[in-house]
Protein backbone atom coordinates (compact mmCIF):
# COMPACT_ATOMS: atom_id res chain seq x y z
CA UNK A 1 0.00 0.00 0.00
CA UNK A 2 1.42 3.41 -0.98
CA UNK A 3 2.51 5.73 1.82
CA UNK A 4 1.69 9.39 2.30
CA UNK A 5 4.43 10.91 4.47
CA UNK A 6 5.73 14.32 5.46
CA UNK A 7 9.21 14.13 4.01
CA UNK A 8 11.47 11.96 1.88
CA UNK A 9 15.20 12.54 2.15
CA UNK A 10 17.60 11.17 -0.44
CA UNK A 11 20.89 10.91 1.48
CA UNK A 12 23.47 8.11 1.36
CA UNK A 13 25.73 9.14 4.26
CA UNK A 14 24.79 7.08 7.35
CA UNK A 15 26.41 9.56 9.73
CA UNK A 16 24.49 12.43 8.16
CA UNK A 17 21.22 10.48 8.44
CA UNK A 18 21.83 9.93 12.17
CA UNK A 19 22.72 13.60 12.53
CA UNK A 20 19.51 14.67 10.79
CA UNK A 21 17.35 12.31 12.85
CA UNK A 22 18.86 13.41 16.17
CA UNK A 23 19.33 17.13 15.66
CA UNK A 24 17.14 18.48 12.89
CA UNK A 25 14.06 16.33 12.33
CA UNK A 26 11.27 17.62 14.56
CA UNK A 27 9.56 14.96 16.66
CA UNK A 28 6.48 13.57 14.97
CA UNK A 29 7.70 14.26 11.42
CA UNK A 30 6.92 11.21 9.28
CA UNK A 31 10.10 10.82 7.24
CA UNK A 32 11.70 8.16 5.05
CA UNK A 33 15.34 8.04 3.97
CA UNK A 34 16.52 6.47 0.73
CA UNK A 35 20.22 6.01 0.03
CA UNK A 36 20.59 5.48 -3.72
CA UNK A 37 19.06 6.38 -7.06
CA UNK A 38 17.65 2.86 -7.30
CA UNK A 39 15.97 3.08 -3.88
CA UNK A 40 14.59 6.51 -4.78
CA UNK A 41 13.02 5.22 -8.00
CA UNK A 42 11.66 2.12 -6.22
CA UNK A 43 10.11 4.29 -3.49
CA UNK A 44 8.36 6.42 -6.11
CA UNK A 45 7.34 3.41 -8.23
CA UNK A 46 5.50 1.99 -5.21
CA UNK A 47 3.13 4.97 -5.43
CA UNK A 48 4.48 6.66 -2.30
CA UNK A 49 4.22 10.42 -1.87
CA UNK A 50 5.75 12.98 0.45
CA UNK A 51 4.81 16.56 1.15
CA UNK A 52 8.48 17.59 0.93
CA UNK A 53 11.41 16.05 -0.94
CA UNK A 54 15.01 16.78 0.06
CA UNK A 55 17.46 15.53 -2.56
CA UNK A 56 21.21 15.16 -2.25
CA UNK A 57 23.28 15.38 -5.41
CA UNK A 58 26.04 12.80 -4.90
CA UNK A 59 24.38 9.43 -4.26
CA UNK A 60 25.24 5.92 -5.46
CA UNK A 61 23.41 4.31 -8.32
CA UNK A 62 22.49 1.36 -6.08
CA UNK A 63 23.51 -0.43 -2.88
CA UNK A 64 26.17 -2.55 -4.62
CA UNK A 65 27.88 0.43 -6.23
CA UNK A 66 28.98 2.77 -3.48
CA UNK A 67 30.55 5.29 -5.87
CA UNK A 68 28.59 8.54 -5.71
CA UNK A 69 27.18 9.95 -8.92
CA UNK A 70 25.74 13.40 -9.55
CA UNK A 71 22.12 12.40 -9.98
CA UNK A 72 20.22 15.47 -8.91
CA UNK A 73 18.93 16.28 -12.41
CA UNK A 74 17.66 12.78 -13.28
CA UNK A 75 16.31 12.22 -9.75
CA UNK A 76 14.43 15.50 -9.96
CA UNK A 77 13.09 14.59 -13.42
CA UNK A 78 11.97 11.16 -12.17
CA UNK A 79 10.18 12.78 -9.25
CA UNK A 80 8.31 15.47 -11.17
CA UNK A 81 7.12 12.98 -13.79
CA UNK A 82 5.31 11.15 -10.99
CA UNK A 83 4.45 14.18 -8.85
CA UNK A 84 4.53 17.39 -10.93
CA UNK A 85 3.65 19.63 -7.97
CA UNK A 86 6.23 18.16 -5.58
CA UNK A 87 7.95 20.58 -3.22
CA UNK A 88 11.62 19.86 -3.82
CA UNK A 89 14.72 21.13 -2.04
CA UNK A 90 18.36 20.55 -2.87
CA UNK A 91 20.51 19.62 0.12
CA UNK A 92 23.86 18.59 -1.37
CA UNK A 93 27.17 20.00 -0.20
CA UNK A 94 28.51 20.36 -3.75
CA UNK A 95 27.02 23.45 -5.33
CA UNK A 96 28.38 24.10 -8.80
CA UNK A 97 27.04 27.08 -10.72
CA UNK A 98 25.11 24.87 -13.16
CA UNK A 99 23.19 23.41 -10.23
CA UNK A 100 22.27 26.89 -9.00
CA UNK A 101 20.90 27.66 -12.45
CA UNK A 102 19.02 24.35 -12.62
CA UNK A 103 17.43 25.00 -9.22
CA UNK A 104 16.62 28.62 -9.94
CA UNK A 105 14.92 27.77 -13.24
CA UNK A 106 12.71 25.20 -11.49
CA UNK A 107 12.06 27.09 -8.25
CA UNK A 108 13.93 24.50 -6.17
CA UNK A 109 15.10 25.74 -2.80
CA UNK A 110 18.74 25.16 -1.88
CA UNK A 111 19.01 24.44 1.83
CA UNK A 112 21.26 23.05 4.53
CA UNK A 113 19.98 20.31 6.81
CA UNK A 114 19.85 22.71 9.77
CA UNK A 115 16.94 24.38 7.93
CA UNK A 116 14.70 21.29 8.23
CA UNK A 117 12.88 22.61 11.33
CA UNK A 118 12.02 25.80 9.40
CA UNK A 119 10.76 23.77 6.43
CA UNK A 120 8.57 21.70 8.72
CA UNK A 121 7.21 24.84 10.33
CA UNK A 122 6.52 26.54 6.99
CA UNK A 123 5.23 23.60 4.98
CA UNK A 124 3.93 20.94 7.37
CA UNK A 125 2.58 22.72 10.43
CA UNK A 126 -1.11 23.49 10.30
CA UNK A 127 -1.94 27.11 11.05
Amino acid sequence: MPKQIDMLILEDDEEMICFIERLYLPQGTDCDFVKSREQFKDWLDQGNQAKLYLLDNQVPLNEENNEPYPFFDPNYDTLVKKHPKAKVFYTGSSRPYELFEFCEERNIGIIDYNEIPRLVEEHLTES
